[in-house]
């Protein structure tokens, strides 16, 4: 008779040795894949070429300066028949960054400063105009134009270039400086507060269509425009104290 198989009784040991060589090669070659793919992940991707970036940051700053310092002042005398007052020479505006283009705002005050040097206050108030009637008691309009640097030191009262044309012709309203900022250079033909009629060079920027000026440049005549400017004065005034009128020129 067949002998019957206790459950007691164990497999005998040539099987489980097979088992265990199948777990152990089952294992190996699962640790071999394992170790395939993390080669696999922490291998770099080739590439080719490779690029070095070489960012430039700009040092220095925008400069800007009339008649060589960073303030000017002129004097000018107001009498109730003599109210328009035209600047007798150019005033010398300057890009001295040392190296940046810049563009120009020019803007005044929305009213005069007081000098309290005669003891009788008064201050006068902006108007924006070109036209004396506009202008009446305790007021003041501003005018600013910029000529060639080739202009003549008179350019702003002289024939050269008829600034008086600019002054109260078909273009004129491009000269009045306001209490904002106005950009040198812009609109449809660049010439704001630039003289176009003028024949002794360019009244324009120096790269007129970002309306910036060069740095100066003494051998190219780049980088610096002569400004003329005109105020219309009070018809007449409550004191007799001197007026202030700034006119601030940024460089941007």
């Amino acid at each position: 008779m067949p002998q019957t198989k206790h459950a007691h009784q164990t497999e005998p040991k040539s099987g489980r040795n097979t088992m265990n060589r199948w777990i152990r090669c089952k294992t190996s070659a699962l640790a071999l894949a394992l170790a395939v793919v993390g080669w696999a992940a922490n291998t770099a991707q080739a590439t080719n070429p490779a690029t070095l970036n070489i960012d430039v940051t700009i040092g220095g700053s925008v400069s800007v300066v009339v008649n060589g310092g960073a303030s000017s002042t002129t004097y000018v005398t107001w009498t109730p028949s003599g109210r328009e007052l035209v600047a007798t020479s150019t005033v010398d505006v300057q890009n001295n960054s040392g190296g940046l283009s810049e563009q120009w705002e020019l803007k005044t005050n929305a009213a005069t400063t007081d000098l309290a040097d005669q003891g009788s206050p008064d201050t006068w108030g902006l108007v924006v105009s070109t036209e004396p009637a506009d202008v009446g008691a305790d007021k003041f309009a501003l005018q600013a134009v910029f000529v060639s640097s080739a202009a003549a030191a008179d350019a702003c009262t002289a024939a050269v270039g008829n600034p008086d044309g600019y002054w109260k012709g078909a273009t004129s309203s491009l000269s009045r400086v306001t209490a904002s900022d106005l950009v040198y250079g812009t609109g449809a033909s660049n010439n704001q507060f630039a003289f176009a009629s003028d024949a002794t060079g360019t009244p324009y920027p120096d790269n007129k269509g970002a309306q910036k000026m060069f740095n100066f440049n003494a051998t190219t005549g780049a980088g610096h425009r002569g400004l003329c400017w005109k105020v219309i004065g009070p018809t007449t005034v409550s004191g007799n104290n001197s007026q202030q009128i700034v006119l601030t020129i940024t460089a941007l």
